[in-house]
């Protein structure tokens, strides 16, 4: 799983780029998806980017879809019964 960190400046950056793409778009293409990757990707080849990559060993869980819900719940209730989360980051 990635885990994007950026600085304000960022999105006019990323403003310019999805009106670009919009504008890019045929009409066979509505269905198109302006994914964030491909932004930092082109963005970096262009040298207006430097990324660092960080690695960590624990476990990440996100939620893309409504089905991911109960299995996230249930990942966060395990970290805080671990002790691993406090209390405060509970509900």
């Amino acid at each position: 799983m990635n885990f994007w960190g950026f600085t304000p400046w960022i999105f006019d950056e990323a403003q310019e780029y999805f009106e670009a793409f919009l504008h890019g778009l045929s009409m066979d293409e509505l269905k198109a998806e302006c994914l964030l990757p491909t932004m930092v990707d082109d963005m970096m080849r262009g040298g207006r980017l430097n990324v660092k990559v960080l690695s960590t060993d624990s476990q990440w869980f996100g939620v893309t879809y409504q089905d991911d819900k109960v299995k996230v719940q249930e990942s966060l209730k395990k970290l805080h019964e671990k002790g691993i989360y406090p209390a405060s980051l509970r509900e």
